[in-house]
C-alpha cells in the first residue's frame, strides 16, 4: 500500500485530500470528486440480498458505448478524478468493459475502478484490465465460509471465485506492477 501510494499522481493525491475535507468542511465543489456510472444492468448471479433478481427483463442491459463516451467527456472536462463502473450489474459481462476503462484514461481521469463477483475472471481478462490502466479492482466476497457465501451468492462457487482472485494477483504480479489496487469487501447482512 505504501509504495500504491508512493506512485501516485499529484492529481491523485489532491483528491484523496477533497474526499476527506470536502465533507468536513461542507465545501462541495463545482463538480463532483466521483462518478459511478453503471455499465450494465445485467449480472450472472442471483445474491439473496440484491434486488437485481426483481428487475424486468426490459430492465437488464449494457450502456451503450456511446452514451458512456459523452458522460466520460463531460467528467474530463470537468476534471472529475475518480470513475467507478459499477452499479447493480456485474460490470464484466459488458463487452466492451476493456474499451471504457481505456477511454477513461485516454481522457485524464486519475482513477478507475470496479466492483466485481469474479465469477468469470482469467488470465486473459486480468491481462486486458491491467493493459486497460485500471486502477482499483474490488472483489465481493462476502463470507469466508464456503457454506454462507454459496448460500447469499447464488449461482456460485467459492472455491472458483478464490481461485480467479488469485489469478488476477498471479498476473499482475507476475509483471511486477502495483495497480491495479486490489481491495475485497462484502455485503453486511444477518448472516
Amino acid at each position: 500500500l505504501k509504495n500504491w501510494k508512493e506512485v501516485q499522481p499529484k492529481d491523485y493525491k489532491e483528491y484523496r485530500k477533497n474526499w476527506i475535507s470536502r465533507p468536513n468542511e461542507s465545501k462541495y465543489g463545482e463538480f463532483p470528486l466521483a462518478l459511478n456510472i453503471e455499465v450494465t444492468t445485467r449480472c450472472n448471479l442471483a445474491c439473496t440480498f440484491c434486488w437485481h433478481k426483481d428487475l424486468e427483463s426490459g430492465a437488464k442491459f449494457d450502456m451503450d458505448y456511446e452514451l458512456f463516451k459523452k458522460i466520460i467527456d463531460e467528467a474530463s472536462n470537468n476534471s472529475i478524478p475518480s470513475v467507478n463502473l459499477n452499479g447493480l450489474g456485474e460490470p464484466m459481462i459488458h463487452p466492451q468493459l476493456i474499451d471504457m476503462i481505456k477511454y477513461c484514461k485516454m481522457r485524464g481521469i486519475p482513477e478507475v475502478q470496479f466492483h466485481t463477483n469474479a465469477t468469470i475472471m482469467n488470465d486473459k481478462i486480468a491481462n486486458d484490465l491491467i493493459e486497460a490502466g485500471l486502477d482499483n479492482i474490488i472483489f465481493s466476497l462476502d463470507s469466508p465460509d464456503k457454506e454462507t457465501y454459496e448460500n447469499m451468492r447464488v449461482k456460485s462457487s467459492f472455491d472458483s471465485v478464490q481461485k480467479n482472485v488469485r489469478t488476477f494477483l498471479k498476473v499482475r504480479n507476475s509483471q511486477n506492477k502495483i495497480k491495479p489496487f486490489v481491495r475485497v469487501t462484502m455485503v453486511l447482512t444477518d448472516k
